[in-house]
């Protein structure tokens, strides 16, 4: 079974932040829940395509070393899940990010 748990929502049960221990707690007809965990569906999915085993680590972190390291990750996920489902090459990441992680669009591609 899977526990979902919505963040935010007026039917949440688990205490906020709860996650992976509320999960085992939980239990449908007798049966254990578990929480899945899809953060790094995409970047697994293409290892998997290309027969690569994935590397050590979070796929996100380029080793941004800056104030804001919590964001940086977030405008790299974003900008790798953007760009590959971007054939016709139009996603640019946004000025104040390029800006704070100190890359153009050009470096955040080739990254």
């Amino acid at each position: 079974m899977i526990c979902i748990q919505k963040i935010n929502s007026p039917k949440q049960k688990a205490p906020r932040g709860a996650g992976l221990q509320a999960c085992s707690y939980i239990t449908i007809n007798g049966q254990v829940t578990v929480e899945l965990d899809f953060s790094t569906l995409h970047p697994l999915l293409l290892y998997a395509e290309f027969g690569v085993d994935p590397p050590e680590g979070d796929f996100y972190d380029l080793g941004y070393d800056g104030p804001d390291k919590a964001r940086a990750r977030k405008i790299f996920k974003q900008a790798f899940n953007a760009l590959i489902n971007d054939a016709s090459g139009y996603y640019q990441t946004p000025k104040e990010d390029q800006h704070l992680i100190d890359m153009t669009n050009a470096e955040i591609r080739q990254a």
